[in-house]
């Protein structure tokens, strides 16, 4: 109870708290832009602690494989389990022995990049490429390993459909009856052989590795 002639006080203490806010919200941008940056590049995220052996993955990770965190059943899984579920059983050594070096090695910069099959959820095989670093702590034992996943199957497939496209052309062009030359011009002019086919061959009666990058006119001397 107050005495007579005491006057009742309230202190109030305020703090303006517009930057944090600011900066929260900033954070969650930058989030939600690095987010989407991921999936429109088709990466997927994903931790590994070492002395746990358990990887933490996001839902980026999981659309890589065609498949979904409700579907597997959590973001954390142990190694073998990730092997048997995503990796080739052709390249399991591979991935193994990738990671048995990042975790002996002594680089504390050591990071690598691989690129071997996987598996999709519905057990059909692609091709990835993964990126990965590494943590070491004050001992210099490496305790977790982080990177990034990239589908790289449609450009696998490309750069096979252009290996037999070009083995296709090879073979017609070798087998043609008829005499084919590929010219070029170089800077000054001179048309130089840039290919030329057996039937030309016979011929001018040259080998290939005497006419290719020799100017045209040798075919006249």
């Amino acid at each position: 109870m107050e005495e007579k002639g005491e006057e009742a006080r309230i202190i109030s203490l305020c703090r303006d708290i517009t930057e944090r806010k600011r900066a929260e919200v900033e954070l969650q941008a930058n989030k939600a832009r690095l987010s989407n940056a991921l999936e429109m590049a088709h990466l997927g995220h994903w931790e590994y602690d070492v002395a746990n052996d358990l990887f933490t993955f996001n839902d980026s990770f999981y659309r890589i494989f065609h498949t979904t965190v409700e579907q597997i059943g959590g973001y954390t899984m142990h190694s073998a389990e990730y092997a048997r579920r995503f990796v080739h059983p052709g390249d399991i050594y591979m991935v193994g022995e990738e990671t048995r070096l990042a975790i002996e090695t002594a680089d504390p910069h050591f990071n690598r990049q691989i690129e071997h099959r996987m598996l999709y959820a519905d057990g059909t095989v692609g091709h990835i490429a993964v990126r990965f670093f590494i943590i070491k702590d004050s001992h210099g034992r490496t305790v977790k390993t982080y990177g990034v996943n990239q589908d790289i199957t449609e450009r696998r497939q490309a750069e096979a459909a252009l290996i037999e496209s070009e083995a296709r052309y090879r073979t017609l062009f070798d087998q043609a009856r008829d005499s084919i030359l590929l010219m070029e011009l170089i800077p000054d002019g001179i048309p130089v052989i840039r290919d030329i086919n057996d039937a030309a061959l016979r011929m001018h009666g040259y080998s290939r590795e005497e006419l290719l990058g020799k100017p045209v006119s040798i075919l006249n001397e």
